[in-house]
């Protein structure tokens, strides 16, 4: 019960907003890779959507995975690709142009359900918003947040006070 308290009192919370994790590009995303040298031989192809098998494109430099890699590893994944083919050492920039592999869903008696692109920063607040705000059948006292979980562990299910985070501004309850 004490480590329970304890992992709940280190959740992020409006006031206490959390960096997220490095990203991971997953099927669905947009990247741009460019060489780092505008003046370089080096010709890739613009915003490519990462296809359902994880991988890209790059022209006559071939096909690569990256779905579940970072940014940091994908331009070392394209340098090497690059390099093996042609023996230059041409750096490269990765970005992510469009991020629709991430998303959170909101459901119930809201006036929008449904899944909204999860941008890292949103808050229980922010979600309902999101989804058009609460529908007057909907309970204000009712309000849960289901985190994801592996099938073997824990599900984590919190209360939102809703009310006292409209009415009162406490922002307790209004979890990122």
């Amino acid at each position: 019960l004490r480590s329970q308290a304890t992992e709940l009192a280190a959740l992020p919370r409006e006031l206490d907003k959390r960096v997220s994790p490095p990203i991971t590009v997953e099927p669905g995303d947009v990247v741009l890779i460019l060489p780092t040298d505008v003046d370089s031989a080096v010709r890739l192809p613009g915003d490519q959507a990462v296809l359902p098998d994880g991988t890209i494109t790059l022209g006559r430099y071939g096909r690569i995975i990256i779905a579940g890699r970072t940014l940091d590893e994908i331009e070392a994944l394209v340098h090497d690709q690059i390099e093996a083919k042609t023996k230059e050492n041409v750096g490269v920039s990765a970005r992510l142009v469009g991020h629709q592999s991430k998303v959170y869903y909101v459901l119930g008696e809201v006036n929008a359900p449904g899944a909204f692109t999860f941008n890292g920063r949103e808050t229980v607040l922010d979600a309902i918003m999101a989804a058009g705000g609460l529908t007057d059948r909907a309970s204000r006292e009712n309000v849960t947040l289901s985190r994801p979980t592996s099938p073997d562990s824990c599900r984590i299910v919190l209360p939102i006070c809703y009310n006292e985070i409209v009415q009162i501004g406490d922002t307790s309850t209004n979890y990122q």
